[in-house]
Parts: structure tokens; C-alpha cells; sequence
């Protein structure tokens, strides 16, 4: 009964060096390793390699051990393993002493710590994510060559009031008219009509000429009635007295909306067969709506 008392006592002290060395390397602190190797003088060093914030196994880590030479620096003989699909390794047959651990995986920051061994251990070494290092994000902004052409770009860099949109703008701004665009920009006042479809005022409540591929329509033309956010390749809000429009010289101030179309797109060039119907249906629409005010 003594024998087997003696052996449960050294097995549980074993045990309790263990979990103490496990413990001791997850804080980072030097780590002193003993028990009783199967050849005297040497040791063997078994153990998990794991995520420190997930709890699972490290698969394919790779572990060195480096002694501790004579002259007190880690240059002695070197051990290296690598840790199996569940993060388990074991070195075999180690002379005891002190020796320098260098644990790496993929993704995880790299793990150094001095460890004293003394005889058999087990150690649960924990390893910390790497901070992935994205590349920075470049947003490129396609730039319209027929609003190049027109001078939209010019009159946009000039003013930088939040009073021009691309198209980009326009389609994020969301919404079913222009005027929903048009509603957060400074200056502008939306009143309802009759119809239900809304007058844009600017500062004063005045009505803008509203002009289309730079065809003054004049004020008495509501722009939600010619055109919707989705058939704009740029559009613009000038207030009367400005230099830089040359569509409009009204007092109030203009608002101008340029149309989208793919062949204006590859030239440059603003006409197109597309732009003249819809420059027809809009002098028609003018006509008619200047017919019925007349009643």
C-alpha cells in the first residue's frame, strides 16, 4: 500500500507541474519543466499548440526548441517539430536544461519563450491572430467625357457647393424624381402643386429656367415632367448672377440636367438622335402646357 500511495503522489505532482507550465506559458513567463524522462539526463516535451481566443487546435504550427550553450546563450543544438491537424507535438529524447521555444503558424503572431526542462512535461501553448494588413481601398470615379465636354467638371471643381451631381450622385441619392435629388441641396425649396408634382424654388422663392442638354426649357417647365434620376448622366443647381453657366442668364438661377447617352458618351459630342426626340417630346409637353394655362 505505501509503494502504491508513493506512485499516485508522484503521478498527481507530475500532473500538477503540467498544468502549472501550461499556465505559466499562456502569461508569457519563463517556465520551469520537470519530471522523469525514460533515459536519464533526458526528457520528453509533449503538448497542444492552439487559437488562444478560439480554444481549438493550431494545425501544421511549427515548434523549435534551441539550448542554452555554455557561454549562457540560446546557440546550442536546435529540435524542431510540427504540430499534427489538432495542434498536438512532442519532442523526444531532450537533454534537460534550459532551452529557447519559437512557435509559428500562419496567421498568428509568432510566439518566443525561455523554458527550463527538467524532465517529462506537457505544454498548452497559446497563439495569437496576426492582424490581417489590407491593401488600401482606391475608389475610382469614372469620369463622363461629354459632361467633360460641356463644362460640367469645370463648373463643378469652380463652385464645390454640393450643388452638382454626377451620376454616381445621383443614383446613390436615390429616389423617383429629380427633385427628390434636389431636395438637401442648399438654397432649394420644393412646394406641391395641383398635380402633385413639386415647383423648385431657389433663395427668394423664385423659379428657375430649367434647362435640358443645354436647351432652355424656361420656368414654367417642371423638370419631373421631362426627365426621371435614372435618364441623368450629371446634374447641376445655379443661383442667378453666377459667370460660370452660359445656358441661362436668369435672375433666379437655373436647373440643368444632362441626359444620358452612350454614343454622346464615346464622342464627346452632345447631339444625338435620341436627345433631338426627346428635345421634341419636351417642346411639345412646353406647347401643350403653355395651351392649357392660356384657358
Amino acid at each position: 500500500m505505501r509503494r502504491g500511495g508513493r506512485w499516485r503522489s508522484r503521478a498527481l505532482g507530475t500532473a500538477a507541474l503540467a498544468a502549472l507550465a501550461g499556465a505559466l506559458l499562456y502569461a508569457g513567463l519563463p517556465t520551469s519543466l520537470s519530471g522523469q524522462g525514460p533515459v536519464a539526463g533526458s526528457a520528453v516535451l509533449m503538448g497542444v499548440v492552439e487559437d488562444r481566443s478560439l480554444r481549438s487546435g493550431v494545425a501544421a504550427a511549427s515548434l523549435r526548441l534551441v539550448r542554452e550553450g555554455l557561454d549562457g546563450t540560446f546557440s546550442g543544438p536546435e529540435f524542431q517539430v510540427v504540430a499534427g491537424a489538432n495542434g498536438s507535438f512532442g519532442f523526444s529524447s531532450l537533454p534537460l536544461g534550459r532551452y529557447q521555444l519559437t512557435v509559428e503558424a500562419l496567421g498568428y503572431e509568432e510566439l518566443v519563450q525561455e523554458i527550463t526542462l527538467n524532465g517529462d512535461a506537457h505544454l498548452l501553448v497559446g497563439l495569437v491572430p496576426r492582424a490581417l494588413e489590407l491593401e488600401p481601398l482606391v475608389v475610382l470615379s469614372r469620369r463622363s467625357r461629354y459632361l467633360d465636354g460641356v463644362g460640367f467638371y469645370q463648373r463643378r471643381d469652380a463652385i464645390r457647393s454640393g450643388s452638382t451631381f454626377t451620376r454616381e450622385e445621383i443614383t446613390s441619392a436615390g429616389g423617383y424624381l429629380v427633385s427628390d435629388v434636389l431636395r438637401n441641396v442648399p438654397g432649394v425649396t420644393l412646394r406641391r402643386t395641383r398635380t402633385e408634382t413639386p415647383v423648385i424654388l431657389l433663395r427668394g422663392g423664385c423659379r428657375p429656367d430649367v434647362v435640358v442638354d443645354g436647351i432652355n426649357l424656361g420656368v414654367n417647365v417642371l423638370i419631373d415632367d421631362v426627365v426621371r434620376p435614372g435618364d441623368l448622366e450629371g446634374l447641376e443647381v445655379h443661383r442667378g448672377g453666377t459667370t460660370l453657366f452660359p445656358f441661362s442668364n436668369s435672375i433666379c438661377g437655373s436647373v440643368t440636367a444632362w441626359t444620358v447617352d452612350p454614343s454622346a458618351r464615346d464622342d464627346g459630342f452632345p447631339f444625338s438622335w435620341w436627345r433631338f426626340a426627346t428635345g421634341v417630346v419636351m417642346g411639345g409637353a412646353i406647347i401643350w402646357r403653355s395651351t392649357a394655362r392660356s384657358r
